[in-house]
């Protein structure tokens, strides 16, 4: 997950209004058009995801309580507001209290989802679903999903969806137009090796304001990578805008759906250097939302292979400057990790995926942490 300040922003388009029809689904397409690489991306608003985003505002998730559409934040308060002691709203703020379920669960729910009107289960919740957030537990999403058809039902939320489709349209070509230019989705597999049944999906998370997250579903042997950008920024007329940033914050979340599955596969190995580090840069991370050395760690390995996107499409200023800004988010080791990792592309014929390469990032982070350690202890 990718927080934004509250003042921040050639591929294939296809309906950007996603309608009742779950992405994953590969119904409602509408019109499609390629890039020159002949990747398919998909860019809408989704109704599961406003719904999740209206059912945790008004369960006062912070981080949900950040819309930045004037016009659009002051519908959903007017229209919601009833609602705020809803059963679907009560028991979100206890699995909040009880499970954590906050910032990105509640968006991998929205994605495992057939759509916001039946809210059922795209694929089993038992056994647990391998990319649905681990917070959510069977019973305990069963329950929720139960009430969430009620508070649909209650709200005529699809009613309240329907109503801003324009305002839905005009914003998702305004984000279109703005990275029609600069996105190379290409980089993806070239960079972490061929993922073969992968297809790539944009979410504008309209009321999530900064916030931005990535979340993943897999359906009959195909994987769909969700980047969720949240709508930061917006034009003297109060209507959403995006700049370069946009770019940036819908990569790195798509980036999560690669590394957060080799994070959690070195995990044992990663502990005891995660265990060492976090401490030292605890207070900032948690400013960021990164209450554990294990996110901590997650968010170095994506954004180690961020600034590799960089290195490739950018200037070698922006890679300075990238580094620069990591390092002073508390990624304190983050250019002599880049010194390890930059070497990875001029030994691809020994390491042909980025997790083959993996254990050498693995091996640096326990020399860091342990010259750390013993530097500390002197």
């Amino acid at each position: 997950m990718q927080k934004q300040d509250q003042t921040r922003g050639n591929m294939c388009f296809h309906n950007a209004y996603c309608n009742e029809e779950a992405a994953a689904s590969d119904k409602n397409n509408g019109l499609k058009e390629s890039d020159a690489h002949g990747i398919n991306i998909d860019i809408c608003v989704d109704p599961r995801v406003e719904l999740m985003s209206v059912i945790f505002r008004l369960a006062g998730n912070n981080e949900y309580t950040q819309c930045q559409i004037p016009e659009y934040d002051k519908d959903i308060e007017a229209y919601f507001k009833p609602y705020k002691n809803h059963p679907a709203v009560k028991f979100a703020v206890e699995l909040r209290k009880s499970r954590g379920v906050s910032f990105d669960a509640p968006m991998s729910m929205a994605v495992h989802l057939t759509d916001a009107n039946a809210i059922k289960e795209l694929v089993p919740f038992k056994p647990h679903p391998p990319r649905l957030d681990r917070r959510w537990h069977y019973k305990e999403a069963e329950k929720f999903l139960e009430k969430a058809r009620q508070f649909v039902k209650d709200t005529n939320f699809i009613g309240f969806f329907n109503e801003h489709k324009a305002f839905y349209d005009e914003t998702v070509k305004t984000f279109k137009d703005a990275i029609r230019q600069n996105a190379h989705f290409e980089w993806f597999d070239e960079f972490f090796g061929d993922r073969g049944n992968v297809t790539f999906h944009v979410i504008l998370g309209m009321a999530n304001g900064g916030p931005s997250y990535g979340a993943s579903v897999i359906l009959d042997g195909r994987q769909y990578m969700y980047s969720i950008p949240g709508v930061w920024l917006c034009d003297t007329n109060g209507k959403p805008a995006f700049n370069e940033e946009a770019v940036n914050t819908l990569f790195h979340e798509f980036c999560h759906s690669y590394t957060n599955p080799i994070a959690a596969k070195f995990e044992s190995a990663l502990e005891p250097a995660g265990k060492i580090l976090y401490p030292e840069v605890e207070p900032v991370m948690k400013r960021q939302a990164y209450g554990s050395w294990q996110t901590m760690i997650k968010e170095y390995i994506v954004r180690i292979c961020i600034i590799q996107y960089y290195r490739k499409y950018q200037t070698p200023q922006d890679v300075k400057r990238l580094l620069r800004n990591e390092v002073s988010r508390g990624f304190i080791d983050m250019r002599e990790l880049d010194e390890v990792v930059s070497k990875y592309e001029s030994q691809r014929d020994k390491y042909p995926t980025f997790e083959s390469f993996f254990p050498k990032v693995v091996d640096f982070f326990n020399e860091y942490s342990k010259n750390l350690y013993a530097n500390e202890n002197q």
